[in-house]
């Protein structure tokens, strides 16, 4: 039966990671590996929670020796416990935290003993043996297991060692957990399997992420996510000396790697792929938005869906994602399934709502949200959750209409002092959720507290650009501002007279009675009784459209406005 080394390093005298500044030899983590495979638990599914990335790449082999299954999960909590002892009784966790898994067998990471090292052989794996069940982040739901077998993992890294052309002797740091697929393979097997070596230290904080590259020595390679990378530029420390970036989970915004590539004068690489495929594609962004695959990895369509295979993949597998492709090898990312939404006969994808969020300034983080909708008939419209202590709603609504059409601005826009990521800077489902819940609570709170307003009559002077981009061709030589658009400017001003989460759900009823040309100044006045609003707009005495919307209070579990065909 076919095999693969554990290690891929020259020779035992090889440096597979560094810690507190310290080199590590192969022969010095085999050692280390062989006394903590004497200690594990006799139950065949092992939980690797340690931190220290040296910790958990030793108790990975310290399985492998064993013959146990590692388990790996990206977050840890008693419900997340109680599941995976639902998956695998007979689990235990290794861990190097003070703070312990609740309901979990524990065995501590012990101190390790250098002396009595003996020269020995680098231990080989069986290709077909199943070494890791992995789960997913939860950012789409509830987290579900992939298994992985050896010789996927190695063909997989190999073929990553072979993109990135990586120089001898490379030291990875990462801000990625070992725990997620994305660190797994990108820190720790690459280190094991392409003959690099790790950065034992996990860097998070900006600061930690110089401190941790400046003690490694040169060629080094950062291993991160959008999320800790727009922090590390935003935070302005500087970068040391680095020959790569890689950056995964999500897509990057052309302006942040090019920013990146500026500030670290290193190119920045791409990395596509998920828990179930492992890693599949690359791209550099600064230079071409297509992704290729690697080695031996084909891609095709089938029924609406993108498949791929061979390469380090065992079967033909499904892609949750949309993708746009040129060949077999090449295509263009669009976002994932379910991510894109279609208003009024217009597309986007939450992925790059979510771009051009981020890429604001001021805006320290954000995410668009597509509410649960309870009515079949109705058309979703996006929420949003900001992060932007120097901006108002206002301020931060008038820049998002600059760079997206304005039928998907969000509605409502709430500014919240963090949101709940992860360690890979991912929002998983059920924490968002929670988030919503809690938002929702604090607005019914707020309603208690005061009396319903009835708004008897506001009038506001909402400035629609000579230039906007809506009066081109439309229409030639007698430019006329759409009605659609002109609804949202409507409804967006309305919404910003109204109580703290309260928003327009419904449009009962609206004519257009005259068209509104460049440079016409507008005025709105409406009226308000209970959950009803009438209004109308107009240019001086000329009444441009009139109408009446509906409004209710924002929920997470209510869907978001509601178009009615305006009567003729």
């Amino acid at each position: 039966m076919a095999s693969h080394s554990v290690f891929c390093h020259p020779g035992l005298d090889s440096i597979v990671a560094w810690r507190n500044g310290q080199a590590v030899t192969l022969q010095r983590c085999l050692n280390d590996a062989r006394q903590v495979a004497a200690m594990l638990a006799p139950g065949r599914h092992m939980l690797n929670l340690c931190t220290n990335r040296y910790h958990f790449m030793v108790g990975f082999v310290a399985a492998l020796l064993q013959n146990k299954i590692s388990i790996l999960q990206p977050t840890c909590t008693a419900e997340t416990s109680r599941r995976l002892l639902n998956y695998a009784p007979d689990l235990f966790c290794l861990t190097d935290r003070t703070d312990k898994t609740p309901d979990l067998p524990i065995v501590d990471f012990p101190s390790l003993n250098a002396s009595g090292m003996q020269t020995e052989e680098i231990p080989a794996v069986e290709s077909q043996r199943h070494v890791a069940t992995i789960f997913t982040s939860g950012s789409a739901g509830t987290p579900v297991p992939h298994h992985k077998n050896w010789g996927s993992l190695v063909r997989n890294i190999r073929a990553e060692a072979l993109r990135l052309a990586l120089k001898e002797q490379t030291v990875i740091v990462s801000t990625v957990p070992p725990q997620h697929m994305y660190g797994f393979e990108s820190t720790v097997l690459l280190a094991m399997l392409g003959g690099f070596a790790l950065c034992a230290e996990q860097a998070f904080y900006p600061a930690d992420i110089r401190t941790a590259i400046e003690r490694l020595p040169c060629p080094r390679l950062l291993v991160s996510t959008p999320f800790h990378l727009r922090t590390l530029m935003k935070s302005g420390v500087s970068i040391p000396e680095i020959e790569q970036v890689i950056s995964a989970t999500a897509p990057l915004s052309i302006d942040l790697a090019r920013t990146i590539e500026n500030l670290s004068t290193a190119p920045l690489i791409e990395i596509y792929g998920c828990t179930e495929t492992g890693q599949l594609a690359s791209r550099r962004p600064t230079l071409s938005e297509l992704w290729t695959t690697f080695s031996g990895v084909s891609l095709h369509q089938h029924n609406g869906l993108v498949y791929a295979e061979g390469g380090h993949l065992d079967a033909v597998t499904a892609l949750d994602d949309h993708l746009q492709l040129l060949d077999t090898t090449h295509f263009m990312l669009l976002g994932r399934s379910g991510d894109t939404l279609n208003i009024a006969g217009k597309r986007t994808s939450l992925a790059y709502l979510n771009q051009q969020l981020n890429s604001l300034p001021g805006v320290e983080d954000g995410v668009f949200l597509i509410p649960e909708s309870e009515r079949c008939d109705s058309i979703t419209r996006p929420a949003a959750l900001i992060v932007a202590p120097t901006l108002d709603k206002t301020t931060v609504l008038n820049q998002l209409r600059e760079r997206i059409d304005p039928i998907f601005l969000p509605r409502p826009l709430l500014l919240v002092d963090s949101l709940p990521r992860n360690e890979t800077g991912k929002l998983p489902a059920q924490a968002l959720v929670a988030l919503q819940l809690r938002l929702r609570e604090a607005g019914r709170q707020e309603l208690t507290a005061t009396v319903m307003k009835q708004c008897e009559s506001v009038d506001t002077h909402p400035a629609i650009a000579d230039h906007h981009p809506a009066y081109n061709g439309h229409f030639p030589n007698n430019p006329v501002f759409p009605g659609a658009l002109l609804l949202d400017h409507i409804i967006l001003a309305i919404e910003s007279t109204l109580e703290p989460n309260f928003r327009v759900t419904q449009i009962s009823a609206a004519k257009f009675i005259s068209p509104l040309r460049p440079g016409e100044h507008i005025t709105l006045h409406h009226e308000r009784k209970d959950a009803l609003i009438n209004f109308s707009l107009s240019v001086n005495d000329r009444i441009i459209a009139k109408g009446q919307v509906h409004i209710e209070q924002w929920q997470a579990d209510i869907p978001f406005l509601h178009h009615e065909q305006p009567p003729s």
